[in-house]
C-alpha cells in the first residue's frame, strides 16, 4: 500500500478540501442555470466562480494546499509528478482557433503536458513526469502511475493530481449534440436523471511509501485499469473489461470484496451509464454496500472526477462519516444509497471511473489505521 500524506482540492463546493467536504456533508448543491457564453443557451453548470475558471490556477491552488500540510521541503528533487487532464487548456486553444488569441509562444507553452511540467518546475522535481489522458478515468490512471513508480523505487515520493476546467463553447456544444447534458440538474441514479452537468475541479494528493508521517489521510491499497476498446463514446455492452478492472484492483490490494464497505460511484446522472454501473456493482457485491454519488453536488469534472472522488473517500474514512448522494430523491435502482450523511465504520472504499473510449478505472483506498 501507498500512503497519502497530503491533499488539496478546489471544487464547486469550495476553494479548499475542508470547505468542499463540509458543504458536501451539508447537502449543498452549487449547480445552477448559467449562461457563460452568449451564443449558447442557459444550462445547469457547476462553476467555481461566476465565470469559467483557469485550470492552471486551480491546479496550483490545490498543490499549495497539499504541500502546506505535508511537511515536504522544496525543492523536491526525488519526487515524481503525474498530473492528468482530459481537456487540458482547451479554453485557450479555442480562443486561438477562433482568432481571439494569436500569441504562438503562449500556445506552445500550453500543450497537453503543460500542467505536469508546471508542477514539476514549481517543486523542483527531476524524476519522472507524466501527463496521462484517459477521458473521465484520467485521475485513476494518474494515481495508478504514481503508485507504481513508488513500488518500483523510481522515486521517493509522488505528486499525483488531475484538473479540468472544460466549460468551453466547444465542450458544451459537443455534449449538447450528443444529447448528454441535463436540462435542470444532476440526479445520479434517480428516476428523473436526465444527463450530466459539467463542473470544474482540481485535486492533488501526495504519495509516499508507508511512513511515520505526522499526518496521514489513508492509503491507496490497489488499482485496476482496463479499456473496452469497443466504441469511442458508448460504453461497451459487454462489461468484462470493466469488471476486470475491479477484480484487478482487489487482487493487487490483497483485500477481499467483503472487506470493502462502500463504493464511490462514477454516477454521472445519464440513464445508460448509471444503469450499466449499477449492474456492475450488483455483480461484484451480492451483499449490500454503501453507495456514494457526489456528482449531484460537484457536477461532472471530467478528467478530475476520479481525484475528487478519491479525496472525498479519504476524508470519509478519516471522519468515519459518509456523505449524502446529493440530487437523489427517488432511486431508480435497489441499493444502499447514502441519502443523508451518516456515521459508518469503514475500512475501505472502492472508487470507480469510466470514460469515453471504454476507459475503466478502479482505486481502492483504506483508512490510516488499516
Amino acid at each position: 500500500m501507498i500512503d497519502v500524506v497530503g491533499m488539496g482540492l478546489v471544487s464547486p463546493l469550495g476553494k479548499d478540501k475542508h470547505t468542499s467536504w463540509q458543504n458536501l456533508l451539508a447537502g449543498d448543491c452549487p449547480i445552477k442555470i448559467q449562461q457563460p457564453f452568449a451564443h449558447l443557451p442557459p444550462m445547469p453548470l457547476a462553476l467555481i466562480a461566476n465565470r469559467p475558471s483557469d485550470p492552471t490556477t486551480l491546479l496550483l491552488t490545490a498543490l499549495t494546499e497539499a504541500l502546506q500540510e505535508s511537511g515536504w521541503q522544496l525543492p523536491l528533487e526525488d519526487c515524481g509528478v503525474v498530473i492528468g487532464s482530459s481537456r487540458g487548456e482547451q479554453a485557450l486553444w479555442e480562443q486561438w482557433l477562433t482568432g481571439q488569441r494569436q500569441d504562438l509562444q503562449t500556445w506552445l507553452a500550453h500543450l497537453p503536458g503543460s500542467f505536469a511540467r508546471t508542477v514539476a518546475a514549481q517543486v523542483g522535481a527531476n524524476r519522472w513526469v507524466a501527463a496521462p489522458m484517459a477521458a473521465c478515468a484520467t485521475a485513476i490512471w494518474a494515481v495508478a502511475m504514481g503508485v507504481e513508480w513508488l513500488r518500483q523505487g523510481q522515486c521517493a515520493r509522488v505528486i499525483a493530481g488531475a484538473v479540468d476546467a472544460a466549460i468551453t463553447p466547444l465542450t458544451l456544444a459537443g455534449f449538447m449534440q450528443m444529447g448528454a447534458l441535463a436540462k435542470e440538474g444532476c440526479f445520479p441514479f434517480d428516476r428523473k436523471r436526465q444527463g450530466l452537468v459539467l463542473g470544474e475541479a482540481a485535486g492533488v494528493i501526495l504519495l509516499e511509501k508507508p511512513s511515520h508521517a505526522p499526518k496521514k489521510y489513508g492509503s491507496i491499497l490497489g488499482w485496476g485499469c482496463t479499456c473496452d476498446a469497443e466504441n469511442p463514446v458508448i460504453p461497451g455492452a459487454d462489461m468484462t473489461a470493466a469488471l476486470t478492472a475491479i477484480h484487478n484492483c482487489f487482487q493487487c490490494s490483497h483485500v477481499s470484496l467483503n472487506d470493502c464497505q462502500a463504493v464511490h460511484t462514477h454516477g454521472t446522472g445519464t440513464r445508460l451509464n448509471d444503469d450499466r454501473e449499477m449492474q456492475m456493482i450488483h455483480h461484484c457485491f451480492p451483499e449490500p454496500v454503501y453507495l456514494l454519488a457526489t456528482k449531484g453536488a460537484t457536477g461532472h469534472t471530467l478528467g478530475a472526477a476520479g481525484m475528487v472522488n478519491i479525496i472525498f473517500s479519504l476524508l470519509a474514512l478519516q471522519a468515519q462519516v459518509l456523505p449524502p448522494c446529493v440530487g437523489l430523491s427517488h432511486p431508480d435502482f435497489r441499493g444502499n444509497f447514502v441519502r443523508v450523511k451518516r456515521q459508518a465504520k469503514c475500512n475501505a472504499i472502492l472508487n470507480l471511473s469510466f470514460g469515453f473510449g471504454g476507459q475503466n478505472g478502479a482505486i481502492l483506498v483504506g483508512n490510516a489505521e488499516g
